[in-house]
């Protein structure tokens, strides 16, 4: 069956000029993708080339061959470019361009010597081949982009209208004595309209596929993240929600521990005060110095309660100030355990201090150290029962300068135990059932007094075998008190 090229020619204008103007609207909608600019520049030139070539004998040569065959070039130049930036990779415009010269050139020289048609014919596609070829390579080169599927078989395209090319420029280098009918220089031309019109069609359609796929898969990136998102703010609203029901649980224990532990020497000052008032004690000087005592415990206890509340609220509010200077860390060990002593025998506690007099002098606040070492010591000494051990060391270390612990042989805690223990107000055994008084401030107030000299709170414990407590003071506290 014989088809007439011209007619062809007119179908591939009109069906470029269409694809063209498809992939213009798609610009529009896509400012930001450029690649559907320089695929309908390519459509557009294809359209245009073909309509020259549609008018030869109509208008000049120049127009209709050297002009419209370089059209035709810079087509699968620009279609070249606009899948390198699809696939993310660098321009290269001297390739493209150089075809496209190339093209242009060769055809002056053809029409300027009026060569024969058939080496035009083998010159042009063959050309146009390198431009084919490259294409399909970009498609089928590796990267991370996705939407394969489309990319492989848009790249079939391209490498089908590249072999075609191949085989007509070879076809027409071929005296045509030497073919049989079939391969007739007419059928190889028809074949090649043919293959531009089927092929303009088939990349345009597979342009269009890989950009939906692209954008298909950016929305399920985004709708991923935004699920990851989600679950995020989730979590966050969860967490924030058990941190509230914690807070506020902690908050009520605080309560009624205060209460008891406000309300019990209050009572104590009230009622010893009233027996003083009312006379019972006149004559007996030992029974109004006992309750005397009592009064003052007591009244010393309410202090250090209320003292403790304001340096964590002074703490806080960042405004714990710290009177810095070069300390003796045996002086302030030893000061700390004369204040617990009695505690300890009371409790039948033995206190091991293993402090050397020669240890290395510290920078820091000597009544806030004291403070540090008083509430460890009292913890240890409260929580470990009759006949147990309460020891103090001091280790150096090279890299990390010194570290105090305090050990002891109480009953211990486990891992959530810990975590209770360093919340403010935090209480271990609950408010009802415990056994030991106490605020729950000591721990958190004393890692927030040791974090303040620049040091590090840790502690380690098990159920049934003790606590240990290390501060961990950093080389530079001592190099400065040197």
């Amino acid at each position: 069956m014989h088809l007439d090229t011209r007619t062809i020619s007119i179908v591939i204008v009109v069906v470029g000029a269409f694809l063209s103007a498809t992939m213009l609207v798609q610009w529009m909608r896509h400012r930001g993708h450029f690649r559907y600019a320089m695929w309908a520049a390519g459509n557009g030139s294809l359209a245009v080339g073909w309509l020259l070539l549609s008018l030869r004998g109509n208008i000049s040569p120049f127009l209709s061959i050297v002009l419209a065959n370089t059209l035709i070039a810079l087509c699968h130049a620009f279609l070249l470019n606009g899948v390198q930036r699809f696939r993310g990779f660098r321009l290269n415009w001297y390739t493209s361009l150089g075809v496209v010269a190339a093209v242009f050139a060769g055809q002056l020289v053809w029409v300027a010597i009026e060569a024969p048609v058939t080496v035009r014919l083998a010159y042009v596609p063959a050309l146009l081949s390198i431009h084919a070829l490259l294409t399909a390579w970009y498609l089928l080169r590796r990267g991370d982009d996705g939407v394969l599927f489309a990319r492989r078989l848009t790249a079939v395209v391209f490498l089908a209208l590249g072999l075609l090319y191949i085989m007509v420029s070879v076809r027409f280098l071929i005296p045509s004595e030497a073919m049989p009918h079939l391969f007739a220089p007419s059928s190889f031309v028809t074949a090649l309209f043919l293959g531009m019109l089927v092929g303009m069609i088939c990349w345009s359609v597979g342009f269009l596929s890989m950009v939906e796929q692209r954008h298909q898969e950016e929305l399920q990136a985004v709708n991923a993240g935004l699920e990851e998102r989600i679950e995020a703010r989730t979590r966050e609203a969860w967490q924030s929600k058990d941190r509230a029901e914690t807070a506020n649980r902690v908050k009520s224990e605080f309560l009624a521990n205060m209460s008891h532990e406000l309300r019990t020497p209050l009572n104590a000052v009230i009622g010893f005060s009233d027996a003083l008032r009312s006379g019972i004690c006149e004559g007996d000087p030992e029974k109004t110095r006992g309750y005397l005592d009592d009064i003052h415990a007591s009244g010393t206890h309410l202090h250090e309660i209320i003292n403790d509340i304001l340096d964590v609220a002074a703490i806080e509010s960042g405004r714990l100030d710290l009177e810095e200077e070069p300390v003796a860390l045996a002086d302030i060990v030893a000061s700390a355990i004369r204040l617990v002593c009695a505690r300890a025998e009371r409790g039948n506690v033995n206190l091991i201090n293993r402090i050397p007099e020669d240890a290395p002098p510290l920078l820091g606040d000597a009544r806030r150290l004291k403070q540090v070492f008083i509430n460890l010591l009292s913890n240890a000494v409260k929580f470990t029962p009759p006949g147990g051990t309460v020891t103090v060391d001091l280790r150096a270390e090279k890299e990390n300068g010194i570290v105090v612990s305090v050990s002891d042989t109480g009953i211990g805690m486990d891992e959530a135990g810990l975590a209770v223990a360093m919340e403010p107000f935090g209480q271990v055994e609950g408010v009802l059932s415990r056994k030991n008084e106490g605020t729950g401030l000591g721990l958190p107030l004393t890692r927030a007094l040791v974090e303040a000299h620049d040091a590090t709170l840790s502690l380690s414990s098990a159920p049934g075998e003790g606590t240990v407590a290390e501060v961990h003071f950093p080389k530079e506290r001592m190099r400065l008190a040197a």
